[in-house]
C-alpha cells in the first residue's frame, strides 16, 4: 500500500495531524496538495520518494486516473480501475500497479482528489514535476503517458 505524507516542518503528531486536517478540510475546495509517496505498490512508475500533485476535485476521475485516498488514517494513492454509481454517490475500486489484487472499494467521500503530476524520486523529469495539462514539457508528456496520466 503506498502511504503518502503531508510535508510539514516539525515531526511532532501534533503538527501531523494538524497538516492532516488542514488537507481535508481544503478538499471541498479548489485547491492541490502536494505529496510524497513511501512504500512499493506503484511501481515502477512511482518509487519511493516520488512527489505528486494531488488536485482537490473527484468530478473528472474516471478509471486509469490515480486518486489519492484515505483509508485507516493513510493517504494512498493508487489507479482507477473502475467507477461505479452507488445509492449516494460514486464508488471507486482501485489498484496500486504493482498490487496483485484490487483495494476495497473506495467511496466518494473518501476521495482527496485526482494527480495530476508527479516528479519521480531523484528529480528524473530535470528536477521539475511532469503536470498532465503541461503542453510544453515533452518529457514530461511521456512520463504521463507511462503512469496512464494522459
Amino acid at each position: 500500500m503506498a502511504q503518502w505524507t503531508v510535508a510539514h516542518k516539525r515531526n511532532s503528531a501534533r503538527s501531523v495531524l494538524a497538516a492532516l486536517r488542514e488537507v481535508w478540510s481544503g478538499a471541498a475546495g479548489v485547491g492541490e496538495t502536494h505529496l510524497r509517496v513511501s512504500g512499493n505498490s506503484m511501481l515502477p512508475g512511482l518509487p519511493s520518494g516520488s512527489a505528486v500533485i494531488v488536485r482537490h476535485s473527484q468530478h473528472d476521475v474516471a478509471p486509469g486516473a490515480l486518486i489519492a485516498y484515505r483509508r485507516r488514517g493513510n493517504l494512498i494513492v493508487h489507479r482507477v480501475m473502475a467507477v461505479e454509481q452507488g445509492p449516494a454517490s460514486r464508488i471507486f475500486h482501485t489498484k496500486g500497479d504493482n498490487n496483485v489484487y484490487c483495494d476495497a472499494p473506495v467511496p466518494e467521500s473518501e476521495v482527496l482528489g485526482r494527480v495530476v503530476a508527479v516528479e519521480p524520486s531523484g528529480g528524473g523529469n530535470s528536477g521539475r514535476a511532469a503536470r498532465q495539462d503541461d503542453r510544453a514539457a515533452g518529457g514530461g508528456r511521456g512520463l504521463l503517458r507511462r503512469l496512464g496520466l494522459r
